[in-house]
């Protein structure tokens, strides 16, 4: 087992960090089940589904950099603030370019994406975040932006052992089982330990119920995605 996976492991099984993962175990299972996911290991998922989710995924990661830019201000750390500070950059520059490149590459204009809008789900979602983020602790914020960042990590893991049979599906997957990726994950993980180790009671509780929420918004994109989910008025 890699350095990175045991790093994951051990913040699946211990710590606070251990106390959220075991709430949405159930949600993370359905996430891996769903047939966006298998999909993409057998190649099968449909071309323009993928293309509606990542273009989607890029209208999400825009309003997501902007909000761990916010957190990383908040930050009660100098090194929790280099952390979400070079995770914003990853997303608005790294994240950004693999959407464009695929979108590219699945035959897609490059302006699919300037001219798309949210979808019902994706935009729900981004709400969700800003409220936290913007009205709420570092920590809460933190919570709401956590699913999407952890559980990427985890089913590119996944996926990457199982592989895909279509080559940019593959591309996708590696990009969020890049070792970089995981470190970063594993690295806001640790900040979080230290700081859910301090919380009492009532906070924790709160932050465990955005955490979990999340989580589920996580499915929900995933299925609008496979659903090509848009606007019926």
């Amino acid at each position: 087992m890699s350095d990175a996976k045991e790093a994951l492991e051990r913040a699946r099984t211990s710590g606070w960090s251990g106390r959220l993962w075991s709430a949405i175990t159930p949600i993370y299972d359905a996430i891996l089940e769903h047939p966006f996911i298998t999909g993409l290991v057998s190649g099968d998922l449909d071309v323009e589904t993928f293309r509606h989710y990542i273009i989607q995924d890029e209208l999400y990661i825009r309003d997501y950099a902007k909000a761990i830019s916010v957190l990383a201000g908040k930050a009660p750390t100098w090194r929790a603030t280099q952390e979400f500070t070079d995770h914003a950059t990853s997303a608005t520059k790294y994240e950004s370019e693999l959407h464009e490149s695929v979108v590219r590459e699945l035959g897609g204009r490059s302006t699919m994406i300037d001219d798309a809008k949210p979808s019902p789900t994706a935009l729900a979602y981004i709400n969700f975040i800003r409220s936290h983020v913007h009205g709420s602790s570092f920590v809460d914020g933190v919570a709401s932006i956590l699913p999407c960042f952890w559980i990427y990590a985890e089913v590119g893991i996944h996926l990457g052992e199982l592989g895909s049979k279509n080559k940019a599906y593959q591309n996708w997957i590696d990009s969020y089982q890049d070792p970089a990726y995981v470190d970063a994950v594993i690295a806001t993980l640790d900040i979080m330990n230290g700081i859910g180790a301090e919380l009492g009671p009532q906070d924790e509780n709160r932050t465990l119920d955005i955490f979990v929420t999340g989580s589920k918004y996580e499915w929900l994109f995933w299925d609008a995605a496979y659903r090509r989910e848009t606007w019926m008025l």
